[in-house]
């Protein structure tokens, strides 16, 4: 039988002072700006530190007017995990917080458990605040999550963006993520939930062999050593605002997902800043969660440098030599297979968001494959858009989204084929973005930012004629 969540005491006192309400707010403001009266959604495991945070959010969105709504996610990993989550929503009502439960969905994974589940949890927390209409979620990592995140991805060879840590703030495609605690000693929230005689529940994967942080954790006679989080998130920061400052200079995305970026203005960047921009350039266009690893995109860098041939792959994306330019387009064998397009729309292939409906109840998004200039001059509506489509690469054509009902085609990217399927809209948004500078944290992010969003953001409204 797999272990069951235990209570964590409160009779234990901790060697650390609470952190207060005053350190907690300064934390928030870091991570600003917010609106006057705050919406925040917090993810709640029921364990200390995300209990913690619950409570000073709680206090916080209070002061200010706002509202909290806690999202606690049934991962259903383990036959007591029902019974966790009710009780984890009855302990945050007790304490005047709404909260409610999102149910995971499925079989369990039989391989990479945690990392599958995460990825489970987390779309199921960003598909929950957006649809409440909230745009922060609130996530609890605290400073020796942080230090374990960076021991471990140095281990896996990660590149420079992964080696920094886990950032404070993350744009996600409908809402931002939001780590108050990362600079916090998880003692100092131990302590506040003991001053308040406060429980909480043990996760027991946190003791299971099973899974690395758990072994990290038994192997260390001491906590892991913590690095500076001044220090990973001044470092994160530079480099986050110095690729999208790169990129903004000489890298030109297109709305249909492909980017060209002049080839020597890239190579001539420091070896960290060069695998951060191409990190950026593999995860918008592939569409992926996680980059490739420093090993795969230093092999990427030498091919770049010294290498013959006019393509290469990597993490699902073709780069090619395009005269003084590099192309990274979509590889066309990686793109994901068909799929029913849900009521509440999809993210395909982590990079194209379809919503809206069209004839019948049944609609079928798929690769467009081979042959679509072809098709186009066959279809009603496609005649319209031929021409953007002769001044596209036929790779782009064939990686785009096809929205089909039976065997009609009605929309191919953001192009309707059909006059039934104007309720449909497909728009570039890629899992991670060509940059992650979050917004106003200062005067160049925010320079780079708008750099963003002319790459990124406004440039997908005007190709899909929305």
């Amino acid at each position: 039988m797999p272990p069951v969540a235990t209570e964590g005491s409160v009779s234990v006192v901790s060697e650390a002072a609470p952190l207060t309400a005053a350190a907690f707010a300064t934390a928030m403001a870091d991570l600003g700006p917010f609106e006057r009266a705050p919406a925040i959604a917090v993810g709640v495991s029921g364990g200390p530190d995300s209990t913690a945070l619950a409570l000073f959010l709680r206090d916080w969105v209070a002061e200010r007017g706002g509202q909290l709504v806690a999202f606690v996610v049934d991962h259903r990993l383990r036959p007591e995990s029902t019974g966790e989550a009710l009780l984890t929503i009855a302990r945050l009502a007790a304490r005047g917080i709404t909260a409610r439960i999102l149910t995971r969905t499925g079989p369990v994974p039989t391989s990479g458990l945690q990392a599958k589940a995460r990825e489970a949890r987390y779309a199921l927390l960003e598909a929950a605040t957006a649809e409440t209409g909230i745009l922060h979620l609130a996530l609890a990592h605290h400073r020796e999550d942080q230090a374990e995140t960076i021991t471990f991805r140095l281990a896996a060879g990660s590149g420079p963006r992964g080696a920094a840590g886990m950032p404070a703030i993350r744009e996600l495609e409908r809402i931002r993520l939001i780590r108050p605690l990362l600079g916090v000693a998880p003692q100092s929230l131990l302590a506040r939930l003991e001053e308040y005689r406060v429980p909480w529940l043990e996760d027991p994967s946190n003791r299971d062999p099973r899974f690395w942080r758990a072994r990290h954790r038994l192997a260390s006679t001491t906590r892991p050593a913590s690095t500076p989080p001044a220090a990973v998130a001044a470092a994160r920061q530079a480099l986050d605002a110095a690729v999208a400052a790169i990129l903004a200079g000489h890298a030109r995305p297109h709305p249909l997902g492909f980017v060209t970026i002049e080839s020597g203005a890239l190579l001539a960047q420091a070896p960290t800043r060069l695998h951060a921009v191409l990190e950026r350039l593999l995860l918008a266009t592939s569409g992926d969660a996680w980059p490739p690893s420093r090993a795969q995109l230093a092999r990427l860098v030498a091919w770049l440098r010294y290498g013959t041939g006019r393509r290469t792959t990597l993490g699902g994306v073709l780069v090619e030599r395009a005269g003084a330019a590099l192309r990274f387009v979509r590889e066309p064998r990686a793109v994901a297979g068909p799929v029913r397009l849900p009521a509440a729309g999809i993210l395909w292939d982590g990079r194209f968001r379809i919503t809206g409906s069209g004839p019948g109840s049944t609609l079928e998004v798929a690769a467009a494959g081979r042959g679509w200039r072809r098709r186009l001059a066959r279809t009603a509506l496609g005649v319209v858009h031929l021409g953007e489509a002769m001044r596209l690469p036929a790779i782009v054509l064939e990686t785009l989204p096809l929205v089909s009902a039976g065997n009609t085609a009605l929309m191919l990217g953001p192009w309707h084929l059909d006059t039934e399927a104007h309720g449909l809209r497909t728009r570039f948004r890629p899992r991670n973005r060509y940059t992650a500078v979050p917004f106003g944290q200062s005067v160049s992010a925010s320079v780079a930012s708008q750099g963003e969003n002319l790459m990124y953001g406004s440039a997908c409204g005007e190709a899909s004629g929305q």
